[in-house]
């Protein structure tokens, strides 16, 4: 049993299943109370796709309706396309920092953004960094920006998006995001 943690035993549990579920708890306790969540440092969480961000989501939900997260880091996470992200938003509505830089298969579809829930979540959000996500464009861009309006951004990067983002969008960007 030299590969259970020591405090296990210490406290008289011998079986690896018991301890497992007693660490997985305690570490989904502490990602519910966490303030900032980060994916982008490990490389194992980097592959995680949208199915598997939302079920790791609801885990950390468990009975609450919400987390307290405020920055949420999903960088380099290349598998991921838009429903995880929205899913995150819905749970997270206090959000103020989100960060897909990199996520290169994340894109944005009109009817998914105009969500109450998600268009509320996005009210809170001071800083959005999208750059280096090569699928969004021109029109997606606008969907942001005018999901935005109102908002209390200060910072949205996209950057390195696309070579198919024209002056619209930051036309659009201008008129909606003021602050």
């Amino acid at each position: 049993f030299s590969y259970l943690p020591v405090g296990s035993l210490l406290n008289g549990l011998s079986s690896p299943l018991l301890v497992n579920k007693i660490v997985r708890g305690s570490i989904l306790e502490y990602l519910q109370e966490a303030a900032c969540l980060s994916f982008s440092q490990c490389p194992h969480l980097r592959k995680i796709n949208d199915n598997q961000l939302i079920c790791l989501v609801q885990r950390m939900l468990g009975d609450s309706t919400c987390l307290k997260t405020k920055q949420l880091d999903l960088s380099k996470c290349r598998k991921l396309k838009g429903e995880g992200v929205l899913f995150c938003l819905r749970s997270m509505p206090n959000i103020e920092r989100l960060s897909l830089s990199s996520a290169t298969r994340f894109h944005i579809t009109a009817n998914n953004f105009n969500d109450p829930s998600v268009m509320a979540a996005m009210k809170h959000l001071k800083h959005m960094d999208v750059s280096g996500c090569s699928k969004l464009n021109t029109p997606e861009i606008c969907c942001l920006s005018s999901n935005l309006s109102g908002s209390n951004i200060r910072v949205l990067d996209f950057s390195g998006c696309s070579t198919l983002i024209g002056d619209d969008a930051a036309v659009s960007v201008a008129e909606h995001c003021h602050n």
